[in-house]
């Protein structure tokens, strides 16, 4: 007997369990092995229970037996009646299991805890991943409010032959370029050194196609997201969910293009171009509310009016509030979290 032992808690005398009349039953701190006495070759194990599986030991002094009880492979409870020697010997395998199961309980409770713990470090840590995301987005959404603004800026003071202006426009495109490439993969350094050499050069027609040339370049690598996803590509699947997201920054260029291009046009009276141009902020009104909490409902028809009146004064007027509630959603930087099939779509 003593060949088949290994880190033995308790042993007992089986006198009946199932079809065996005599045996052994061994435990172990990760089984329950049952022996069965064999006339030649000695005691020949029969079966074994992995303590893992054990939640219930019962005692019957009456009729000197043991219950014990395990999940089953089904998950349903399964019992296992042995009848035992001596009293002595079932009164020390109750104890050694009773021992154990509470050791594993104590155990599995651990194990239970500690699974908490990182899971909860596991959920901070995606929250603190959505966060630094769309602190990124947001600044990525200001930079290229500020350079359409600039942009259209330097152009209206090239047509005003206001070189010292369109200088300084040019310097805080440059500067916010530059801080794009900081924050993102965007790139803009070509186009930035096309305008630079037109804005030396003081040619003013280059300027206004080399200002063109660089919010075209700018629309082109943003429409390219997957480029832009690259940071958070082991990421990219939760943070799809997270609105506003790279996928949704086009349709911010494209209000911003819009609304700096409207006022631009107003000033120098190109009506016709306001006209065309102004549904434009319209049509991207759904998603800058859905994805960027930016509400334009309220202001749109006091721009609308203007536009139909054909009023600087009135448009001016009417986009303020536009202006500040821009202004207010990039010191807010509000996202929201939605993993789930019926996100807004553009």
């Amino acid at each position: 007997m003593a060949a088949i032992l290994k880190t033995e808690l308790a042993r007992a005398k089986i006198r009946r369990w199932r079809n065996v009349h005599s045996g052994w039953m061994v435990i172990e701190p990760d089984q329950v092995a049952i022996y069965q006495n064999k006339l030649f070759g000695g005691p020949q194990k029969v079966t074994q229970f992995d303590t893992d599986r054990l939640i219930g030991v019962e005692l019957d002094d009456a009729r000197n037996s043991i219950k014990l009880t395990f999940h089953g492979s089904e998950g349903e409870a399964e019992d296992e009646l042995f009848a035992l020697q001596s009293k002595t010997q079932t009164e020390a395998v109750n104890s050694t299991l009773k021992d154990l199961l509470k050791e594993l309980e104590e155990q599995k409770k651990r194990e239970e805890e500690e699974a908490e713990r990182l899971e909860r470090e596991h959920q901070l840590h995606l929250k603190q991943t959505r966060e630094l995301f769309a602190n990124e987005i947001w600044e990525t959404s200001e930079v290229l409010w500020l350079i359409c603004k600039a942009d259209y800026a330097m152009v209206r003071a090239v047509i005003e032959a206001n070189w010292s202006e369109a200088r300084q426009q040019y310097s805080k495109i440059w500067q916010e370029g530059d801080r794009l490439k900081k924050i993102s993969q965007i790139e803009l350094i070509a186009a930035l050194k096309e305008l630079d050499e037109a804005v030396t050069s003081q040619n003013g027609q280059e300027i206004i196609q080399r200002a063109s040339h660089l919010t075209k370049q700018l629309s082109g690598q943003l429409l390219h997201s997957e480029t832009n996803w690259t940071r958070w590509q082991n990421e990219k699947e939760m943070l799809a969910a997270v609105l506003p997201n790279y996928n949704h920054l086009p349709y911010f260029l494209l209000f911003s293009l819009s609304y700096f291009e409207v006022l631009f046009a107003a000033q120098i009276e190109d009506w016709a171009s306001v006209k065309t141009i102004f549904p434009l902020i319209e049509s991207c009104s759904t998603i800058l509310q859905s994805c960027f909490s930016l509400a334009l409902d309220g202001s749109l028809p006091g721009v609308n009016s203007a536009v139909t009146e054909r009023n600087l004064v009135s448009l001016l007027k009417a986009v303020q509030p536009i202006e500040c509630a821009v202004d207010s959603i990039f010191k807010a930087r509000p996202f929201k979290f939605e993993p789930s099939s019926d996100q807004p779509k553009g």
